[in-house]
């Protein structure tokens, strides 16, 4: 795991970690969290995007702090 990674990793888990998400490495080795209606990864320092091809859940995944639609 390099250094971008572990840092990833770290700043992934404290945006995350109200939620109680499970996370892991993608193919990269980078976080993601994977989910029923999509997934929240690590985009860059201290922001998280979405990805979801369910609309009506977008709302409610743009409400948490650090997250931006992807």
């Amino acid at each position: 795991m390099t250094g971008e990674q572990r840092s990833a990793f770290e700043t992934f888990r404290s945006v995350v970690a109200p939620l109680r998400l499970r996370v892991k490495a993608d193919a990269e080795g980078f976080p993601i969290s994977p989910g029923r209606y999509g997934q929240l990864e690590w985009h860059d320092a201290g922001l998280v995007a979405i990805y979801s091809q369910t609309m009506r859940m977008l709302a409610k995944l743009l409400k948490i702090p650090g997250v931006r639609r992807h």
